[in-house]
């Protein structure tokens, strides 16, 4: 169990999380029930924000196995932690209907399905076009090809892992 000196509601939910993925999954549930623009109150986003960052670090450099049944290690980048967390809740205020999903597979966010109404919104955020793999993506951090091979989406999710993000989630904190 994770000791931490500031003590609220969250902090109390995550110390009985272990890995970098598992906090990352609850905290994108609880920013859909607390952000502001969803009805939230912005205090308990400011104390879920904070929780969330202060067990971020001190999950660095802890090995995890990953959905590939291999360990790796947490590297926590503050910078990049946050402007993925913006990217989701952006993704999901713009986005209409079940025709569009939201993926994560390692470090990236695929956006896929029907995305023609909502592609201006996609470019002015900084998504990418992928025209091989037919959808839109977003990484925060330079990226530096390695070799010629081309991967499709079934090949990263193999190796990386694909986790869906949904828009509806069960309220876990009132």
């Amino acid at each position: 169990m994770i000791k931490m000196n500031t003590n609220n509601e969250f902090t109390e939910i995550f110390k009985n999380i272990f890995t970098s993925s598992e906090l990352k999954n609850y905290y994108r549930s609880l920013v859909m029930i607390h952000h502001p623009d969803r009805g939230g109150d912005t205090l308990k986003m400011q104390e879920l924000n904070d929780a969330y960052f202060r067990f971020l670090k001190l999950l660095d450099g802890k090995e995890e196995k990953g959905q590939d049944d291999k360990y790796h290690k947490y590297s926590f980048n503050e910078t990049y932690e946050k402007e993925l967390s913006e990217k989701i809740y952006k993704f999901f205020s713009y986005s209409v209907g079940q025709c569009v999903k939201l993926y994560v597979a390692g470090t990236w966010l695929w956006a896929l399905g029907e995305t023609k109404p909502i592609k201006d919104k996609l470019k002015a955020d900084g998504w990418r076009w992928s025209h091989k793999k037919e959808a839109w993506y977003f990484h925060a951090e330079p990226y530096r090809k390695f070799g010629k091979k081309e991967y499709t989406l079934y090949d990263i999710a193999n190796m990386y892992g694909l986790s869906e993000l949904r828009r509806s989630v069960t309220k876990g904190i009132n």
